[in-house]
């Protein structure tokens, strides 16, 4: 499971010096609007999963593609849809969690899809939940869940 620093140090890349990364207790149930990611090995085995509330997917979604600030706090707050360009960056930003799952004692993994049904994943196994400020949008939250 990979650490806050490591964590610290990909969000920094993705959305700037000004990134934040938290380790917190997850004590709520997770809504089905959560988006999970799920990694596989080369076995095509599930091994990870990475999932995260709307305001994350809202506000990194918009971060990397400079949307505006407005627009991504309704979507967190469910007031407006997630657009697939939100979807398609955090698509993205879990291609690249998948470098921070990884080390040299671990196999190869890879982003295997990005679904919104994340109940499952939560129940299945070790389990690390994670609060990042995404500078000029807003905090959200994921979990990171090794199977």
């Amino acid at each position: 499971m990979p650490g806050t620093d490591e964590l610290h140090g990909l969000m920094q890349m993705l959305f700037g010096e000004d990134a934040t990364v938290e380790t917190i207790e997850q004590t709520e149930d997770v809504a089905p609007t959560n988006y999970t990611a799920s990694f596989v090995n080369q076995q095509e085995t599930n091994v990870a999963n990475c999932c995260a509330d709307l305001p994350f997917v809202a506000y990194a979604g918009a971060a990397l593609s400079m949307l505006p600030k407005d627009f991504a706090d309704d979507v967190a707050g469910g007031k407006d849809e997630i657009t697939d360009v939100m979807r398609d960056n955090f698509h993205e930003v879990m291609n690249i969690l998948s470098t921070v799952l990884m080390n040299d004692t671990t196999p190869h993994l890879r982003l295997n899809d990005v679904t919104t049904n994340a109940s499952e994943a939560l129940a299945e196994a070790a389990n690390q939940s994670f609060k990042v400020e995404i500078p000029k949008y807003g905090c959200g939250v994921f979990t990171l869940v090794i199977t």
